[in-house]
């Protein structure tokens, strides 16, 4: 049996639908009767999940593995569930949708791992542009060599917002006031500005003007999701999910994905 973190959206829907199809047993475990509200058939408790939760229901219920489709603002859980797998040798995985798929584009590397965003800024040299929540920045930076080659800008204000620009973990004289921050124009001047050869996103702004910008100054660029958490490990579509799910069972071959 799956145990299927769900927070209620349309990925926990998809994927449990993907579980039915194969006719793999499987449990939902919703954090309100808010988000159950719409969970069409299968077996499902209703109720926030701590470590010890977790750890109990496994050593009762013939668990193999536990899917993650939490939502964002549910981190304590995801993290309480990686705590226990991690406890109880139980498999873990963090089911994510980028705004872009991996492969779309040549110049564009899509990636659920922090750690694989900060190991490529490590071994490039090179300043960095990052249009991302604070979170992303803040647990990117933290892993990152050399804090200051990275860059995030934000909208020009009455005054300098200090305590925003303190949020995303970088020299403070790297937080650069900009009139626009969406927009292949304005993007392109904030590359040129700082010279920068790797721009990274999450999602929190538009994108595509992003890759367009990117594409059109020959640089690099990196999506990565904005949960601000890292995982111990992510997939990024539902077959990809499915396929480490069936991996657990023994019924496919695992690719391990970055």
């Amino acid at each position: 049996m799956i145990l299927v973190l769900s927070g209620g959206g349309n990925e926990a829907r998809e994927f449990a639908a993907l579980l039915e199809r194969e006719h793999i047993p499987h449990l939902c475990v919703f954090s309100s009767f808010a988000d159950a509200g719409s969970y069409g058939r299968g077996n499902a408790v209703v109720g926030r999940m701590k470590q010890s939760s977790l750890e109990g229901i496994f050593r009762r219920n013939p668990i193999r593995g536990v899917v993650d489709v939490m939502a964002g603002g549910n981190n304590g859980q995801s993290a309480a569930a990686m705590a226990a797998c991690g406890e109880c040798g139980m498999p873990y995985v963090k089911y994510l949708r980028l705004p872009i798929a991996r492969g779309a584009y040549d110049h564009v590397m899509v990636t659920g791992s922090y750690r694989a965003a900060a190991d490529y800024i490590n071994a490039h040299l090179g300043h960095v542009l990052f249009y991302a929540m604070p979170e992303t920045v803040r647990m990117i930076a933290g892993q990152v060599l050399d804090q200051s080659c990275l860059y995030t800008p934000i909208l020009r204000g009455i005054s300098f917002d200090v305590e925003l620009a303190l949020e995303f973990g970088i020299p403070l004289v790297n937080v650069m006031e900009l009139d626009g921050i969406d927009g292949v124009a304005a993007v392109s001047n904030a590359i040129e500005r700082i010279d920068a050869k790797l721009l990274i996103c999450d999602g929190a702004t538009s994108i595509l003007d992003k890759v367009s910008a990117a594409e059109q100054k020959k640089i690099q660029m990196i999506v990565t999701h904005k949960m601000g958490i890292e995982y111990t490990r992510t997939a990024l579509s539902g077959a990809e999910t499915l396929n480490i799910v069936k991996g657990w069972l023994g019924g496919g071959k695992e690719k391990q994905e970055g």
